[in-house]
């Protein structure tokens, strides 16, 4: 069993810009990759948080295109899956992330018998990582979804996309 972690830290400044969250957003629960270890599955570490994945690991994005200005870890979808599941322990309101991806990433909020509640489509139709160059980025996308009753987060695309982080209230 994995150990847990509860650590919580503020987002960081350009990702708090970048959210329309308002500046009380000191009732956001922001979950810290970074204490995560490179290559560990993430499923339970944030537990006491109220949070807990499926179908995501922790890496360092090793592509130029996902590099810049990227905290040391993010959460991926583990080898041969397209989405990562987050699942809530208690009804949620609010949830926001930052995305980044090869293509456009879906992002699903469900309630607690997986119905969907809303959905939000985050970036564009993008070359493929083999056309890109290191000096063409690619860009983050904030999200926000709102509903009442939110107990499950999807993200999901088909190509490569990384979560960079996510916060709820």
């Amino acid at each position: 069993m994995l150990p847990m972690r509860e650590s919580v830290r503020e987002p960081q400044p350009n990702v708090l810009k970048a959210l329309s969250f308002r500046p009380d957003s000191s009732e956001l629960i922001y979950p810290d990759f970074a204490t995560l270890t490179a290559f560990e599955h993430v499923r339970d570490q944030y537990r006491g948080l109220g949070i807990r994945f499926d179908g995501a690991i922790a890496l360092q994005p090793s592509h130029p295109a996902f590099a810049e200005e990227c905290s040391p870890l993010v959460v991926m979808p583990m080898a041969g899956r397209s989405s990562i599941h987050a699942y809530f322990c208690q009804p949620r309101r609010r949830v926001g992330a930052v995305v980044v991806g090869a293509r456009q990433i879906k992002i699903t909020a469900c309630d607690r018998h997986h119905r969907p509640l809303t959905r939000c489509m985050a970036g564009s139709h993008q070359p493929t990582l083999s056309q890109k160059t290191v000096s063409n980025l690619l860009p983050q996308h904030p999200v926000e979804l709102f509903a009442d009753g939110i107990m499950r987060i999807v993200f999901e695309s088909n190509a490569p996309f990384i979560l960079k982080q996510v916060c709820f209230s």
